[in-house]
């Protein structure tokens, strides 16, 4: 279910026009999107294409042509004129030379198109932001990107360097294409530079489902105990004390509990999988100082007992705890029980019942038989004919079954101009003009939309707002149920 901020957003759209509702609506048909325009000419030296502008076609600002033969993507090409009959488009200087064929074809992708596309991002994927200037003592910074990318005022980005979050942006205007925020820091020694980006917080797929995540920013040592300091987004709702689930890699580190919370910060503990002895008590950071942690510097393993700055957050929202879709897990052994990391504040109460889940297959049943504010007490509950299941620590355990996984639909095989991409399709019917995900391993990496397939093979290109990492030959593209 959409969150209120969302139906908002769609509904103000639909105010403006019909046609923006049309690009708003979720699964619009691909003549929604991008429009394929008839070529009617490609001007001396193949530096320019000439195409017939249907009768009330758009021409938003930043408007582009792509250049497909057949279905693979050859270039781009920039708006330099129109007229009620025509638009011209001048080519990139990519090295492709094109001359008029039966198979070219030119598709108007609209500088808005990534706004249209929000109420379909994939979950895990970044919309960034790039600085563009920045105010009189670093408080403030102008951002590339406004409507064009489905911004609104009162919207927050995130910046993380090294993986460590360092600063806020709270956007107070929003324009076409050019955004203005106040700058909140999040680390002592900030520095910002012009052409770094800030992400999305939250990011669309998690404005969408209410859910919200972050990141280490600071570990300190009270009483032999890690206080854990979590940047935390100013539109979040969250029950008074929210779990954390920490991460490293995607491999799981132990919960936390917040305690207290300023403007900026959530004050967390942390406590890791309990050991073989069950202790279930917190260890001590690495360091007690505030390094960012980088690639070189993160240990291959699943599940360390420690805990770093710039590892990622998950928060339990309040729109988690309505819909039932949070995690719980194991986390301690005891002579009267399992110990999970949720309780009352989570909605749970004595009897109700959950699946317990080990990577990724049900095991069983328990029962809640003892509830606190943070934590239950649950028992296996046997199936008839069936001896119940033997939950362990790390297991985890849903109030409703988990989401199915994402469906590949191709995989990449190769890569133009750093955006346009050709795919060798897993599925004969791909959706065209969709947000789908570009995945590397466990990691999404961008945003790819599709415009045009012959069942074995489809042309498309990766949204540069979305980028991570360089899409590369091999990498899978991906839809998941909530697109």
């Amino acid at each position: 279910m959409p969150t209120p901020r969302n139906r908002f957003r769609v509904v103000a759209r639909v105010t403006l026009g019909s046609c923006l509702f049309a690009l708003s609506t979720p699964h619009a048909p691909a003549a929604d999107l991008l429009t394929r325009l008839e070529i009617q000419r490609i001007g001396v030296g193949a530096r320019h294409v000439v195409v017939a502008r249907p009768p009330g076609l758009g021409l938003p600002a930043g408007s582009e042509l792509l250049l497909c033969l057949g279905v693979e993507p050859r270039a781009w090409a920039t708006l330099a004129g129109a007229t009620p009959q025509e638009a011209i488009f001048e080519i990139r200087d990519t090295g492709a030379r094109l001359e008029p064929k039966s198979d070219l074809r030119a598709f108007l992708v609209p500088g808005d198109l990534v706004a249209a596309l929000l109420v379909d991002w994939p979950p895990h994927a970044l919309l960034n932001l790039e600085i563009d200037s920045i105010g009189p003592g670093a408080h403030s910074v102008w951002l590339r990107g406004g409507r064009n990318l489905g911004l609104w005022m009162g919207d927050s980005c995130l910046l993380r360097i090294g993986g460590q979050p360092a600063a806020r942006v709270d956007l107070r205007f929003v324009g076409a294409d050019l955004s203005f925020g106040a700058v909140v820091p999040l680390v002592a020694d900030l520095r910002l530079k012009v052409g770094g980006t800030v992400a999305l917080w939250p990011s669309p797929g998690e404005t969408r489902t209410g859910s919200a995540s972050s990141a280490v920013s600071f570990i300190e040592t009270v009483d032999r105990s890690p206080l854990v300091w979590v940047a935390l987004p100013p539109s979040m709702r969250c029950p008074p004390e929210p779990h954390l689930d920490y991460l490293r890699d995607g491999g799981y580190l132990g919960y936390g509990v917040v305690a207290r919370q300023d403007g900026r910060f959530g004050y967390a503990s942390f406590t890791p999988l309990a050991t073989a002895r069950g202790t279930g008590q917190a260890s001590a950071p690495e360091t007690s100082d505030s390094q960012p942690t980088t690639a070189e510097t993160r240990p291959a393993a699943s599940r360390p007992a420690t805990l770093r700055v710039g590892d990622d957050v998950l928060i339990r929202t309040t729109a988690d705890i309505e819909q039932r879709c949070f995690v719980a897990r194991v986390f301690e052994t005891a002579a009267v029980g399992l110990l999970v990391d949720a309780g009352e504040n989570d909605g749970l109460s004595v009897d109700q019942q959950a699946i317990v889940y080990r990577d990724g297959t049900a095991l069983g049943r328990v029962e809640i038989r003892r509830v606190q504010a943070t934590y239950a007490e649950v028992r296996p509950v046997p199936r008839p004919g069936e001896a119940p299941c033997e939950p362990r620590v790390g297991d985890e355990l849903r109030f409703r079954p988990p989401p199915p996984p994402a469906a590949v639909l191709g995989t990449i095989t190769s890569v133009t101009d750093k955006t346009l991409i050709t795919v060798q399709l897993a599925a004969a019917d791909p959706p065209l003009a969709t947000p789908l995900a570009v995945v590397a391993g466990p990691r999404t990496i961008g945003v790819a939309v599709l415009v045009a397939a012959d069942g074995t093979s489809a042309g498309g290109f990766i949204l540069p707002c979305s980028v991570t990492t360089l899409p590369a030959p091999g990498m899978q593209l991906t839809l998941t149920s909530s697109n």
